[in-house]
């Protein structure tokens, strides 16, 4: 998990980004439940166990930029989510 948030982290601040601890923790929630389709509220759930200050709209902007950089893939179930 080190070496993929290494290479995660390398190509957030390629796009001229930073990781901040919210994308960090955002991140961590994504890794640990890898292959896993998670909503960005179930993610915004667990990522706020850890970093209780971090909004919605934090993680919405940092999964945004995650499928931005090809990391996160988005889909539509038809389920509204």
């Amino acid at each position: 998990m080190v070496n993929e948030m290494n290479r995660i982290k390398a190509m957030i601040k390629a796009k001229g980004f930073k990781l901040t601890p919210q994308r960090r923790a955002t991140i961590d929630v994504i890794l640990k439940n890898e292959g896993k389709h998670m909503s960005t509220e179930e993610v915004y759930v667990e990522v706020k166990k850890s970093c209780p200050e971090i909004g919605l709209a934090t993680v919405y902007r940092t999964m945004m930029l995650l499928e931005e950089i090809g990391v996160l893939q988005k889909h539509n179930f038809d389920d509204g989510r």
